[in-house]
């Protein structure tokens, strides 16, 4: 796995299973969500 770092606008970066993402800031969750239906429809 790829190391992860914060960069200035963030306090903290880590890597998170996809189905425990938490809260996230602005609309990125609802981007993760929305990149995750595309990759499984493609693999369908």
């Amino acid at each position: 796995m790829r190391e992860v770092s914060a960069g200035d606008d963030a306090a903290d970066a880590r890597w998170f299973p996809l189905d425990a993402i938490p809260q996230l800031g602005f609309d990125h969750n609802r981007i993760v969500n929305d990149a995750i239906e595309c990759i499984k429809r493609e693999k369908s």
